[in-house]
């Protein structure tokens, strides 16, 4: 698993406008699928993000193994790895952390 954690300074107004759009950019840019459409698609990361205020905190994972979700405990940066068949691991280039701070 990749794991980047890292904060940024930005304004929302909507919490899930602001996960939507930060998701559609860093799947545009890598080409990874953070984010199932349907109930049945697969998925090769996952985004969780705190907005508060303008102090936005993000969990990004990129999944290294098919099968086994990996995201963070509600608020804080522990790991928790659940079991899911929706998982696919990607086989592309992982991004840097400087690039998925510049995407996000």
């Amino acid at each position: 698993m990749t794991k980047y954690v890292f904060r940024n300074i930005r304004s929302c107004t909507e919490s899930k406008t602001c996960h939507a759009d930060t998701k559609a950019r860093l799947e545009a840019d890598f080409g990874i699928k953070f984010g199932a459409d349907t109930s049945t698609s697969d998925v090769a990361g996952h985004i969780s993000i705190n907005h508060k205020g303008g102090d936005h905190k993000y969990w990004v994972f990129i999944y290294d193994t098919d099968g086994i979700h990996e995201g963070a405990t509600h608020g804080t940066d522990e790991t928790v790895f659940t079991p899911s068949s929706r998982v696919k691991a990607t086989l592309k280039t992982k991004p840097t952390l400087d690039q998925v701070k510049l995407s996000a």
